[in-house]
């Protein structure tokens, strides 16, 4: 095959694919040129920007009726959206989840957002224990080193995960944000396991291994 040949067939090839990505965006109701809002048009993926813009949608969307509250962002993610009509053009639809706690009346929301046009289109409630978040298990272990009694200079703190209430915690009202943690010693000589309350920000138990 000659180089010319060779060129023409890598042109035509090119050319099929932009259509079978444009033909896909078009499908699966992506914005102008087949750019949606936040996310990529043929899948899950979710830059940083992206995060950050559902971020301030979620917060925003929840704002009026949570003002005065305590309200973190949990985590967010990509799920398909079947209908039972996919093709190979158009194998799935996607929705973004955005997940948020109130430490104010401890429930968490889900809000639901279209990746194509950037609108919140429902949120729910959310029953039963959710997991930790990468921020809250960074500010349990920021309030363990800053705690003398349970931390000490060269110390590691490893953990972060959800707990009920310890015994003999007094019961409250609103549901409590409990995380425990396991110390080690500088020397490696003990460990200790340690339990944050992220709603009053303070450790609530110790106890040595």
């Amino acid at each position: 095959m000659s180089m010319p040949q060779r060129g023409a067939l890598t042109f035509v090839a090119l050319l099929a694919l932009g259509a079978a990505t444009a033909t896909h965006a078009s499908r699966s109701g992506a914005g102008p040129g087949g750019t949606p809002q936040v996310g990529h048009p043929l899948g899950h993926a979710l830059s940083d920007a992206d995060r950050a813009k559902i971020k301030k949608a979620a917060l925003a969307h929840v704002a009026a009726k949570t003002k005065g509250q305590t309200v973190r962002l949990m985590g967010v993610s990509s799920h398909a959206l079947r209908e039972g009509k996919e093709t190979p053009e158009n194998l799935q639809k996607h929705e973004v989840h955005a997940l948020l706690f109130n430490y104010t009346t401890g429930k968490a929301t889900r809000i639901r957002m279209n990746p194509v046009s950037g609108k919140i289109t429902s949120q729910e409630e959310v029953k039963g224990q959710i997991d930790s978040s990468p921020e809250e298990r960074s500010e349990g272990e920021k309030i363990i080193q800053a705690d003398a009694k349970v931390f000490k200079k060269g110390g590691h703190v490893v953990g972060g995960f959800v707990v009920p209430p310890p015994k003999g915690q007094p019961a409250t009202k609103v549901p409590h944000r409990y995380l425990e943690y396991h110390v080690t010693a500088a020397d490696r000589t003990h460990d200790t396991i340690v339990v944050v309350d992220l709603t009053a920000k303070k450790v609530v138990n110790s106890k040595g291994l």
